[in-house]
């Protein structure tokens, strides 16, 4: 086992600090720590050689520094995580043994479903059968919090067929396709794919309505209706603006 320079625990260190960095971050990183340690900087190579040296030192302590894929850009990210769990691992959690028991039993319905996949509606039953009791709200809120804190990955299933996209999956594979079909069953995709045209125009026209439905007596659906007709064409506009809120 190659051992640890300072540069090697200066960049543990950081890492550790900071939590989840991306890959720019990691290179950038990588060169600070080895300019300040006279270090010759390497490339791409090197700098997964230098991750593995601190990964083969710190891997006794059950740690490592692993590498993820974001959801939402599709980007690297990297972080120091824990291997094994023990009574003092879990208290450097942010939540409690009871939030866990529920998220772990959430994991437990996603790898043994035929679909890899858990509805809200089953996270929320998955609370009978929790040890100390938990509220419906409680559950929901903590849905909530994990699922922006990327403890949850997001994603869409073809109502058709058993084909899986994360959202940014879908936006690359959907990317300049102006009628998305499913790869599995070539059916048209039931739902809204992140970044293509008109997807962003909803979100505003969201955004916009609401601020104006503060500030006036106006119902909101009129709001809504307007801003649609205001700012943009009806063959442009996606059918979402049509429902009622």
């Amino acid at each position: 086992m190659m051992q640890m320079t300072t540069a090697h625990r200066m960049f543990l260190q950081s890492i550790m600090s900071q939590g989840i960095l991306n890959a720019r971050e990691v290179k950038h990183l990588y060169q600070k720590c080895c300019t300040a340690c006279e270090v010759a900087i390497g490339d791409a190579a090197a700098l997964g050689q230098f991750v593995i040296t601190i990964n083969s030192n710190i891997r006794p302590f059950n740690m490592e520094i692993k590498k993820g894929i974001d959801e939402v850009d599709g980007k690297q990210h990297y972080g120091l995580v824990n291997l094994a769990e023990t009574a003092i691992s879990r208290l450097a959690s942010d939540y409690s043994a009871n939030e866990m028991e529920l998220f772990k039993k959430m994991i437990d319905v996603i790898v043994h479903s035929d679909h890899g996949s858990v509805s809200s509606i089953d996270v929320l039953n998955l609370t009978d059968q929790l040890d100390k009791k938990m509220t419906k709200d409680a559950a929901e809120d903590l849905m909530d919090q994990m699922q922006k804190q990327k403890w949850i990955k997001q994603g869409d299933k073809c109502d058709n067929c058993d084909t899986k996209f994360h959202l940014c999956c879908a936006a690359r594979y959907f990317r300049g396709k102006h009628t998305p079909k499913c790869p599995g069953c070539q059916r048209s995709w039931p739902h809204s794919i992140p970044g293509m045209h008109g997807d962003h125009l909803l979100r505003m026209y969201k955004c916009l309505t609401k601020e104006l439905h503060s500030k006036t007596s106006v119902p909101y659906h009129s709001l809504m209706n307007y801003c649609c007709r205001y700012y943009s064409s009806a063959e442009h506009f996606p059918c979402e603006a049509n429902q009622r809120y």
